[in-house]
């Protein structure tokens, strides 16, 4: 009877423990459905939104006074650009190889395919800068944002934005003009190069965004699939512009910070683009033009400026500013459903549902 009463609790006991593998394995498969292993690393590899913003902020206004220094002492900017690339293509590749994060590349198409498309960017953009004054080139530049939308909406008649979206980004670009345009000039080759300098610029952007999703790919993983492409790219109009005798007297030190920063502008650009929309990272954009031009009104204040002055850019600034407050508070209530202070105003409302872009 002793053995029986034994042989039973024994197998009561085997059964317990049979039933509580069993249970956390169809628990887990069962969590584990519509999810996959990439989407359990994005989970744990993402960042929050204002991580991207903060870096690409500091990286942008770093690597500008970096550069200011190289072009004093070696002054080849088409140059320099090549080397960014040659090094964030080497860079990137070995922080792939030591762990910090996952190789994954785009197919080598798509990467020449944006590759292009960013070089164009590039390229005509710093043609607009020397034919057309400096006026003309911001209020291009202001212009990036709506051809943005215009191309997103043309690609996807789905995703568009809502009225109080655009309001804000129109208070944003108004300031924004204010404080920078001026004295506008250009000419007939000035002016298509503006024109292909917003096409490229948006194609670019756009394409970023879209192929990040696509394929599955993080902002490192898209650098690391891009930056060799563009640097093949530019290797002949580079010896076209600067010639082949430009390494000596190149400061190696500051060339090597500088592609670093380079690097780091374009982590936290594609990641606010992945992460965001590439209007979203316009706006950020302009975020870093209004510190240069509030910290250079203030810190550097020139003799023969007049309070009016001063006290127009500064307004301006503040125009631009609370337009971006009012864009960044109305995505934010966008997202959680929640009422905003357009809505509480009785303004802007949007007849049709919005799609989230």
């Amino acid at each position: 009877y002793q053995r029986r009463v034994r042989g039973l609790f024994l197998a009561k006991m085997a059964k317990s423990e049979e039933s509580s593998v069993v249970v956390p394995l169809v628990k887990n498969s069962e969590e584990a459905v519509g999810s996959s292993p990439e989407d359990t690393s994005k989970e744990k590899s993402s960042f929050p939104d204002w991580f991207w913003i903060v870096g690409s902020i500091v990286s942008t206004v770093s690597i500008v006074q970096v550069n200011k220094a190289i072009m004093v002492q070696w002054p080849y900017s088409a140059t320099l650009s090549m080397y960014h690339f040659v090094l964030q293509a080497i860079g990137f590749e070995l922080a792939g190889r030591c762990g910090l994060y996952e190789i994954k590349k785009l197919p080598p198409l798509v990467s020449f395919q944006i590759a292009g498309w960013m070089s164009g960017s590039i390229a005509f953009n710093n043609g607009s800068l020397y034919l057309n004054s400096v006026g003309f080139f911001q209020g291009a530049k202001l212009l990036t944002i709506p051809c943005i939308m215009l191309m997103e909406r043309y690609m996807d008649p789905s995703k568009t934005y809502s009225t109080k979206c655009k309001f804000a980004i129109a208070v944003l670009i108004t300031g924004m003009g204010l404080a920078t345009v001026s004295d506008p000039q250009t000419n007939t080759l000035g002016l298509v190069l503006a024109l292909l300098a917003l096409i490229c610029t948006g194609a670019a952007q756009i394409m970023n965004g879209t192929r990040q999703a696509e394929y599955g790919v993080n902002a490192a993983q898209i650098s690391n699939s891009i930056m060799l492409p563009m640097a093949v790219i530019v290797v002949v109009p580079t010896v076209v512009i600067d010639g082949t005798d430009t390494l000596t007297s190149c400061p190696v030190g500051l060339v090597l910070l500088s592609g670093f920063l380079a690097g780091c502008v374009n982590l936290f650009a594609y990641g606010i683009i992945g992460k965001m929309s590439p209007v979203t990272y316009q706006i950020v954009g302009t975020a870093k033009t209004m510190l240069v031009i509030f910290f250079g009104t203030i810190l550097f204040y020139k003799p023969g400026t007049t309070s009016l002055e001063m006290g127009l850019n500064l307004g301006s600034l503040g125009i631009a500013l609370c337009g971006m407050v009012l864009y960044s508070h109305i995505k934010q209530q966008e997202k959680t459903g929640e009422p905003d202070v357009l809505d509480s105003l009785g303004c802007c409302k949007d007849d049709a549902s919005i799609v989230e872009v």
